[in-house]
């Protein structure tokens, strides 16, 4: 079972040698069909191990997958979960909610067409203010799936420069 905690789940840890993690794959073609990795797809790993039970310390959930990506230093600064959120009862800002406290919202810009909303980012800071966890919840395939993001909070080249593009085109299995 994999816990979640301030700085990512187990040892898949912000700051942490990427040679720490196992199991863990590069980037693959197969993930590139549904994602746009950025800056590289050398950048980023997709972790191979158990990822069925993530816990909060009292319920669990599942992920589709958790993704991690290094810096220039081999060292991870952005973790990426999508749970599956097929696979559970539990609304995941409710579950994020019993670890982090209370988040910020926003629904605005482009996921608010036409006065309906597409997603709503949930933000989220680790109650020691080193890292930032935000939850991206979609209401449509057209604008992504959902996804759990870790980062440190004073990384900017990670937040502006690390992302996985959702390919909304891509035909979800």
């Amino acid at each position: 079972m994999l816990i979640l905690n301030n700085l990512g789940v187990n040892e898949i840890i912000l700051g942490s040698a990427i040679q720490s993690v196992s199991p863990i794959s590069p980037f693959s073609s197969q993930d590139r069909e549904l994602f746009i990795p950025d800056p590289n797809p050398e950048s980023w790993f997709k972790y191979n191990g158990e990822t069925s039970s993530i816990s909060n310390g009292e319920k669990v959930i599942s992920a589709q997958s958790i993704f991690l990506s290094k810096n220039a230093n081999q060292k991870i600064n952005r973790i990426i979960i999508h749970p599956d959120t097929n696979s559970t009862n539990e609304l995941i800002e409710d579950f994020l909610t019993s670890i982090y406290g209370a988040p910020m919202t926003t629904a605005g810009g482009m996921g608010n067409l036409g006065g309906v909303t597409n997603y709503t980012i949930f933000y989220f800071i680790s109650e020691d203010k080193s890292s930032q966890i935000i939850y991206f919840k979609t209401f449509s395939s057209d604008f992504g799936i959902d996804e759990i993001s870790f980062r440190f909070l004073n990384d900017e080249d990670a937040l502006f420069n690390y992302k996985l593009v959702f390919r909304s085109w891509a035909n979800l299995k």
